[in-house]
């Protein structure tokens, strides 16, 4: 948390601003390529699949970083956006997809839509994080430990949803707000069968995403090979749009910060794309952009998984320790 604090322009910068940038010249260039192509897709449609898109997951990859030597700074950094930036995403795709298909923008009520939905996640996230953190701190055994953690992940994430506040963004506090405020009182012992128990989960529920997807290509097989040329040239647009979103804030902050050689290639190779991802497009309503998003989110995640996670750690150890 302190390393956080530390490196909390950066990382909010980058999981703001560099969000809504990446969304932008994701949905502008993607609007553009689908007319050239002549696809039936509206800019607010292309917006989505930017705003889905745009989130990463390089949580994935910070053990191969770690044995590549990456400095502490430098994972805080990455560490960081990735939490907050799946609520900014997150947020973005609700405020578009809540806009309907009338092609009118009203700013004031999607200014306040954001508000809510950002503030309101972060209020509520830290309200039930640290009422579950004090729980955390008056009992001693690891089962009642791990199933209070479950009741705060699934009803605070439920009761988000009631409430019309950003659920992801509300997930992220609470889990800062358990480790800040309970881990002085949870016991080695249990703090360790805690996270095998969470990072299971994580790796099941990332399976069930991709299976999910895999069948929900093949039920549209027909329709997935109409689309696969756009969704590959959406590969490319995905990680030049990652690059210049994560470049221009950074070209801000460099009289104020110091950053690593090679920060921003390092950033644009490490955002792989995942499971939220995957579940923005399976969440989209049926129309004719639905199995196009969802063929190019499929390509992009598993480009991710395959290419970029196992290439990271290479590329970071020539990168950082290199002459710039």
């Amino acid at each position: 948390m302190v390393a956080l604090r530390h490196a909390r322009w950066v990382v909010l910068l980058l999981a703001t601003a560099s969000v809504a940038l990446s969304t932008a010249l994701i949905g502008g260039s993607f609007f553009y390529l689908t007319r050239l192509l002549g696809l039936p897709i509206s800019l607010r449609q292309s917006l989505l699949f930017g705003a889905l898109i745009s989130p990463t997951d390089p949580i994935a990859v910070l053990g191969l970083l770690g044995k590549a030597r990456v400095p502490p700074t430098l994972l805080t950094q990455i560490t960081g956006e990735a939490l907050f930036n799946d609520g900014t995403g997150v947020v973005l795709f609700a405020v578009l997809l809540a806009l309907g298909g009338t092609g009118r923008i009203d700013f004031a009520h999607v200014a306040a839509l954001f508000a809510r939905q950002f503030i309101g996640g972060l209020a509520f996230g830290a309200a039930a994080g640290f009422g579950t953190a004090a729980l955390l701190r008056s009992v001693d055994s690891p089962e009642v430990e791990i199933l209070l953690t479950l009741a705060l992940a699934t009803a605070g994430y439920v009761a988000a949803e009631a409430l019309s506040i950003s659920a992801p963004l509300a997930a992220v506090v609470m889990g800062l707000a358990v480790g800040r405020a309970g881990r002085a009182g949870i016991a080695a012992p249990t703090r360790e069968r805690l996270f095998q128990f969470w990072q299971l989960t994580d790796d099941l529920l990332n399976l069930l995403l991709f299976a999910l997807v895999g069948l929900q290509l093949m039920a549209l097989a027909v329709t997935v090979r109409a689309y696969l040329v756009p969704a590959v040239i959406a590969l490319p647009l995905v990680l030049l749009a990652r690059y210049v979103s994560v470049g221009v804030p950074t070209l801000l902050l460099r009289r104020v910060q110091r950053f690593e050689p090679h920060f921003v290639k390092l950033m644009t190779w490490a955002g792989l794309r995942g499971a939220l991802s995957i579940a923005l497009a399976l969440s989209l309503p049926e129309g004719p952009a639905r199995p196009l998003f969802v063929t190019a989110t499929y390509l992009i995640a598993v480009f991710s998984i395959l290419l970029q996670a196992t290439t990271v750690g290479p590329l970071a150890r020539r990168w950082l320790h290199s002459s710039p």
